[in-house]
């Protein structure tokens, strides 16, 4: 009896033996498992955010890519029709690397004016694609001014858009187009040695113009204008324009290295005309700044330029066609009857003039439209 019992107990001993051992085998598969499962996953997941961030980056690769080449390839471009791409197509060898990737450009649709920009861009295995359309602009402003434009208590009418790269204010004017302000936009530049190079007379020193004048004439001082006289040529002065009369009409062009200065003076008109070859000449050049203050009846018809100021206030009957362009700020305050007409052949073409913003061959502005994720 006491030996079978002894049995018992070893027999049980030996099968809860077998149990725990069973049981620490299993915990030991158990454990490595999941050791196993776990190292799977922190691989996966950094395969996945390596992924991500390439495909991430080759999105901007590809983004900055289409700005470069609308930038380099097609601003200041004339004919988009004769554009090669500066890459192969994908996945050619000649690429552009662009950050930790590279990028291939292809151009469809591609005509004189017109040219849809394809980007591929490549980081890692990562790959995308971005496209817009890209359009030769054209110059739509009335008045383009690096400063402020103020037309307080001015009534009339602007026929043509507004660039202000400060303010706009004309609150009672009635503007057809659209007001731009901030626009932070490059202004056109003015090569006065363009217009020096027309002149066939020369007067040393101050003068004064007091009968009808024909003829391209530099005046290396200053100049004053007589009323009631027309001038028609070229006039280039060194010094300052100043009018001493009302009545006087100018049939072409005047430049002055200087100021021009009218104030008090009434029934004022500059008349741009165009070179025998076609031409367009503007009908102001102005050096410094345009004053024409307390005046009527004033009439322009072409360009007009200021690398300084343009100051025409309390006037009445003022009727410009063409665009009316500063480097510092316009006041038209206090006028009444004010007509400011944008005429874009005033801007075709224009002698002396380079980076004049959308328009074709001076100055190259883009129009981008129809951006899209491929």
């Amino acid at each position: 009896m006491k030996k079978e019992l002894n049995n018992r107990l070893i027999t049980l001993w030996q099968n809860q033996k077998g149990t725990a051992f069973f049981g620490v085998v299993l915990a030991m598969l158990f454990f490595t498992t999941m050791g196993i499962t776990t190292v799977s996953l922190v691989a996966n997941d950094s395969t996945g955010a390596t992924g991500n961030l390439n495909g991430s980056q080759s999105f901007y690769v590809a983004e900055g890519g289409l700005q470069h080449v609308i930038m380099n390839e097609f601003y200041n471009d004339t004919d988009f029709g004769d554009n090669v791409s500066p890459t192969d197509a994908p996945f050619g060898a000649d690429s552009i690397a662009l950050g930790d990737g590279e990028f291939w450009v292809e151009y469809l649709n591609q005509s004189s004016a017109s040219v849809d920009v394809r980007v591929t861009a490549q980081v890692g295995n990562a790959v995308r694609v971005v496209q817009q359309t890209v359009t030769a602009g054209s110059y739509p402003y009335s008045a383009l001014v690096d400063g402020n434009f103020s037309l307080n208590n001015s009534e009339g009418t602007i026929d043509g858009d507004i660039g202000v790269n400060g303010n706009y204010n004309g609150d009672d004017m009635t503007v057809t187009g659209t007001i731009y302000e901030d626009m932070d936009i490059d202004m056109p530049t003015v090569d006065f040695a363009e217009y020096l190079a027309l002149i066939d007379t020369t007067q040393n020193g101050n003068y004064t113009i007091s009968s009808d004048y024909t003829g391209n004439l530099r005046v290396t001082g200053n100049l004053k204008i007589d009323g009631n006289i027309t001038i028609t040529g070229i006039l280039y002065v060194d010094g300052n324009v100043d009018f001493d009369g009302d009545n006087v009409t100018v049939n072409g062009t005047i430049v002055t290295e200087g100021n021009l200065n009218g104030n008090n003076h009434d029934n004022l008109s500059f008349l741009a005309q165009p070179l025998d070859d076609g031409t367009q000449m503007p009908a102001l050049v102005v050096d410094g700044n345009i004053t024409i203050n307390n005046s009527e009846n004033i009439t322009i018809a072409g360009t007009v330029w200021a690398d300084g100021n343009i100051n025409m206030n309390n006037m009445e009957n003022v009727n410009f066609v063409g665009s009316l362009i500063s480097n510092g700020n316009i006041s038209l305050e206090n006028g009444e009857d004010i007509q400011l007409v944008f005429e874009s052949d005033y801007m075709e073409g224009l002698l002396g003039f380079s980076d004049i913003p959308g328009a074709p061959g001076g100055g190259g502005g883009l129009t981008v439209s129809g951006w899209r994720s491929l």
